[in-house]
């Protein structure tokens, strides 16, 4: 329980912690060397609900989510109703005003568009949890590296 005594007291600095940096040194300080044992305590927590550790893939098994709304917001900023929710004068001064055209009237998002939307935090996180989850899916019909994501059709 030190261990995610420890967890939860880094709520107030950042939203998720890695596994591999944050996670390690923790467990190290509350006297869990192991990163076996630690791994099995996120599995643990993870199941009583108490923080979000995915581990189908090594991007996800690296973040620790300990605050689940920042999920949900990060995922808001894409899966929403567009008309109501995007400042399209924002998109076309930083030049994708295009890459958002796209996304909303097709349901093919850019890696710029997403990098963007996310601010350059976690992408990769974010682009394998939505593949995952069947949220998006890499749209291979194209030179550019798009995203079919189906709940904007």
């Amino acid at each position: 329980m030190a261990l995610l005594d420890q967890i939860h007291s880094k709520r107030n600095q950042s939203c998720y912690l890695t596994l591999s940096g944050d996670i390690r040194n923790l467990g190290l300080e509350v006297g869990i060397g192991s990163s076996v044992e630690q791994e099995t305590a996120l599995a643990l927590f993870h199941e009583r609900g108490l923080l979000i550790h995915l581990t189908s893939t090594v991007v996800l098994k690296n973040i620790v989510v300990i605050k689940p709304q920042w999920l949900v917001d990060a995922l808001g900023k894409v899966i929403c109703d567009g008309s109501l929710h995007i400042d399209k004068d924002e998109f076309k001064h930083v030049g994708l005003e295009e890459d958002l055209t796209r996304t909303f009237e097709m349901g093919l998002a850019s890696r710029d568009f997403l990098d963007y939307v996310w601010k350059g935090e976690q992408v990769d996180f974010f682009l394998d949890l939505m593949e995952r989850t069947m949220l998006l899916s890499k749209w291979h019909f194209s030179e550019n590296e798009l995203y079919l994501i189906p709940s904007l059709l």
